[in-house]
């Protein structure tokens, strides 16, 4: 008989479920997604941030709980177009696929020029340099194991929660107002009399984009200990988690700001900052934006986890060429991550473009970063509301009273809500965008699907 070599594979066992948890957590970036689109929902809250913050918070814990039922059937890495191939078909999976496409282009130029571009303001180095300091601490990292990459996520994590918490205390001594804890949760709390729940639904899709990556679990179940249960307990679990950070952090941000203040830092792009330095705290300013960088490296290390194993689970079923599933002696699929660095550059470069707002047809095409925020935000829910509408099938037997809760009524409000973000608080050049990806995508699933060789699994 012929010896057989046996097939290496993801390292089994290697996370637990404390660290995957805080992997989620931190791939969600609390500092960067405050300290970036703090001005962004002011525009659309006023101060009621921490109220659209807990409405959001909900809304990922209830696709959290569609995300754990599945994985229970379907754990592998993944994530979620296996769940929806596995429910729908291969179709409908490599359509799915294909738009959370969207997802890895945005979140490879996110964090690396966000860091690149505050490393720039504070620095002087250029952002493509910027980019190369970026890539060359996530290969290392990512390089030498998934254990090595989660023990540095829990120390960027700490200090960049440290970076959030300490000024924004400091800033409440600093206010000529002083701190008035009854108004302060009035203030966070309540929708604003000038933008009402409206602001409140528009600053939903805003939020949205703060928590994609809380999926990412889903991403490493073949490397969990405690397998399908941890991926089922850490994706709900890390959604409250940062949930809570994002309401507790943007009330401590904004309990004393005024009217006034409000208005002056709408137009800013880094409103953390520019509030400490309003009250003359310019220390606090470097210290949040120093936060913001360590944010970027956490939110990037999540991602360099997630798509190299998008990627390498592709190459196994035949997607992608085969060499995309090799492994390095780390059990790390290396030529993925390579893969995702090379569209990291290309994104990067051209995100630090759009960044100044390039101007097509007399206006700028993407206005900014915040513009790719949104379209991954949209391609991210697109993907979640797949995942609640696989939910409702796979439970559609059971009728007791907790599975219709869980199972139907609440992945219903989900996609419902989902919906209404996408197409209805976007505005009509993401509308065009979506449903133009969503064609390309379709078109895309159709042809490869008939490539010989792609696995009907």
């Amino acid at each position: 008989m012929e010896n057989q070599v046996q097939e290496q594979t993801l390292k089994a066992g290697a996370i637990g479920r404390g660290e995957i948890t805080l992997m989620a957590v931190a791939g969600a970036a609390p500092v960067m997604c405050i300290g970036g689109s703090m001005h962004t929902f002011l525009s659309q809250t006023g101060t009621g941030i921490s109220l659209a913050a807990a409405f959001a918070t909900l809304l990922c814990i209830f696709i959290g709980l569609s995300y754990g039922n599945l994985s229970e059937k379907y754990n592998n890495c993944g994530g979620t177009y296996s769940y929806i191939t596995e429910i729908f078909g291969k179709k409908a999976g490599l359509w799915c696929m294909f738009v959370y496409y969207g997802v890895m282009l945005t979140t490879s130029a996110c964090p690396p020029t966000i860091f690149a571009t505050y490393l720039e303001s504070m620095t002087g180095i250029p952002i493509i340099l910027g980019w190369v300091i970026f890539a060359a601490i996530m290969i290392a990292l990512t390089w030498f194991g998934v254990e090595l990459s989660t023990k540095a996520l829990v120390v960027v994590f700490i200090a960049e929660m440290v970076m959030l918490i300490w000024p924004g205390i400091k800033l409440l001594t600093l206010s000529a107002t002083g701190f008035d804890f009854g108004v302060s949760m009035t203030n966070a709390f309540a929708p604003s009399a000038e933008h009402g729940m409206t602001g409140i639904l528009l600053c939903t899709l805003t939020w949205i984009w703060s928590y994609v990556g809380f999926e990412a679990p889903s991403f490493m179940g073949e490397e969990l200990k405690g397998g399908a249960k941890d991926v089922k307990f850490a994706i709900p679990v890390s959604a409250l988690i940062t949930g809570i950070i994002y309401v507790v952090g943007c009330w401590l941000w904004t309990a004393c700001l005024t009217p006034e203040q409000t208005a002056e830092l709408i137009p800013t792009g880094d409103a953390l900052a520019a509030y400490a330095n309003m009250l003359g705290y310019s220390a606090g300013a470097t210290i949040v934006s120093i936060g913001v960088m360590l944010a970027a490296l956490a939110c990037g290390l999540a991602f360099y986890s997630m798509m190299p194993r998008f990627l390498y689970d592709q190459g196994r079923k035949g997607i992608l060429p085969k060499a995309v599933t090799k492994l390095n002696k780390h059990q790390i699929p290396h030529i993925g991550m390579f893969i995702y660095v090379i569209i990291s550059f290309c994104a990067t470069m051209y995100a630090g473009y759009a960044y100044g707002g390039p101007e097509v047809f007399g206006g700028p095409l993407f206005d900014g970063i915040n513009d790719w925020f949104v379209i991954m935000a949209i391609c991210a829910t697109t993907a979640y509301a797949f995942i609640c509408l696989g939910n409702i099938k796979e439970s559609a037997k059971d009728n007791s009273f907790k599975s219709i809760i869980l199972n139907k009524i609440i992945p219903v409000i989900c996609i419902l809500v989902i919906l209404y973000v996408i197409f209805f608080t976007t505005g009509t050049k993401f509308v065009v965008t979506t449903l133009v990806w969503y064609a390309v995508s379709l078109i895309l699933a159709l042809i490869v699907g008939r490539k010989k060789g792609v696995e009907s699994i």
